[in-house]
């Protein structure tokens, strides 16, 4: 784990984000002060690297020849799928969550899937990426999400709808692809998009909600 010297005083070891989140050091005040500080400082420090420190393969549903650059955020990797030639770059956040009875969630990514920079799969029964896709940077790609409303936002989700991306499919940086889409074999979904319905084989889209390109 590297990072610029953070504020505060913190050193190298320290993400940027974490570091301007740690409260500051104590600049001056009694040596118990100074030694609770530094205490927070590390329980912190290790925190975050357990966190964002990717499972080993034997921890996943099927590590074929793989790779996974920390940081990664990682839930439920027994339920997880990579195949061979899988690249998944640093601050992905894969979340797989049974939160509905009779449902065993599973995230498949195929051979020579590549995924981008701070991307985020949220997953309570299917999402399936098939063999050769790109995922562009920043792209949140899930089968289900949250209420509206504000009461009971926080715990609930709304029923799952199972997500498909075909083969040789391109997803730009910074899509997002809603609940029950399938996007079809070769297609191509250009950045900033929001997918909220299924993408024809082969087919362009752009804007908000995703329409074809002529």
């Amino acid at each position: 784990m590297t990072g610029r010297a953070a504020p505060g005083g913190y050193g190298s070891l320290v993400p940027d984000p974490l570091g301007r989140a740690l409260p500051a050091p104590t600049a001056r005040g009694t040596w118990r002060q100074w030694r609770d500080d530094r205490a927070r400082r590390r329980f912190l420090q290790r925190s975050f690297a357990y966190a964002a420190t990717p499972p080993p393969p034997e921890q996943w549903a099927k590590f074929g020849r793989a790779y996974v650059v920390p940081p990664a955020r990682v839930n439920r990797p027994d339920l997880i799928w990579l195949g061979d030639g899988v690249v998944i770059l640093e601050d992905v956040w894969m979340s797989v969550v049974p939160a509905f009875d009779g449902i065993v969630p599973r995230l498949v990514l195929g051979d020579r899937v590549h995924v981008g920079r701070g991307c985020q799969f949220s997953v309570a029964d299917e999402v399936v990426i098939e063999d050769d896709v790109l995922i562009g940077d920043f792209t949140q790609i899930g089968d289900t999400s949250h209420p509206y409303d504000a009461r009971i936002r926080a715990k609930a989700l709304y029923p799952p709808q199972r997500v498909r991306i075909g083969r040789r499919a391109v997803i730009c940086s910074h899509v997002t692809i809603l609940p029950g889409v399938t996007v079809g074999a070769g297609a191509v979904v250009d950045h900033h998009t929001v997918v909220t319905r299924d993408v024809p084989t082969g087919a362009v889209v752009r804007g908000n909600p995703a329409r074809v390109v002529p």
